[in-house]
């Protein structure tokens, strides 16, 4: 009956905390997004938004990067290209301004074969024990979450047709940017917390 209780207050304690999360989340996606829109009208490609988002981005790959040194998680590797392939597609247009138009795809594409590559070089079942591993872990779950917002969701509230739909021909441009672009900076703000938990995570271990 007591170990019960414990597993019932522990239950409601994690409920509280990601309530809290995501308040603070919500609270970050406002401000950043509200700021740009009340600038400039527009959330651009140059604007504190996209900077955010690609900082998360960038400090996330350093934390996987970092555990696959310090634990020798060699099959993290391919969650590190994996990132790496979403950030060189949220700087398309610095690739597009730099080199051409669709340059972005030139340059993942490579990136997630060289990630390939490095993480076979440990053979098959190196990759297999630590990708297990990492999905065990219970920062894998919120991982997937970000993923999705980031991937799925963002994208389906910023399509146009489903906004002409509810909003009868005619809508706010930068109602638009704010769904999609304010969803894609909460799924990066997920997808860095589920990176700082696989960090502690993986800390553990050493005790």
């Amino acid at each position: 009956m007591e170990n019960n209780f414990k597993i019932v207050c522990s239950g409601f304690i994690k409920f509280f905390i990601l309530v809290l999360l995501a308040l603070l989340f919500l609270s970050i996606v406002y401000s950043v997004t509200y700021y740009d829109i009340s600038h400039t009208g527009v959330i651009s490609d140059s604007s504190l938004t996209e900077a955010l988002q690609e900082s998360l981005l960038f400090s996330s790959i350093c934390i996987y990067v970092y555990i696959v040194k310090r634990y020798y998680a060699k099959g993290l590797i391919l969650v590190a290209g994996f990132l790496i392939c979403m950030l060189i597609r949220e700087w398309d247009v610095v690739f597009d301004d730099l080199l051409f138009h669709g340059a972005w795809k030139y340059l993942a594409v490579p990136s997630a074969v060289l990630s390939c590559y490095i993480a076979l070089r440990n053979g098959k079942d190196k990759i297999i024990y630590d990708l297990a591993c990492f999905m065990q872990k219970k920062a894998y779950n919120i991982l997937l979450l970000g993923i999705t917002v980031v991937l799925v969701i963002s994208r389906i509230l910023g399509m146009r047709i489903l906004l002409v739909l509810f909003s009868n021909i005619s809508f706010n441009q930068g109602l638009k940017n704010f769904l999609e672009e304010g969803s894609e900076l909460f799924g990066y703000l997920i997808i860095f917390y589920a990176s700082l938990m696989f960090f502690w995570e993986y800390r553990q271990l050493e005790k």
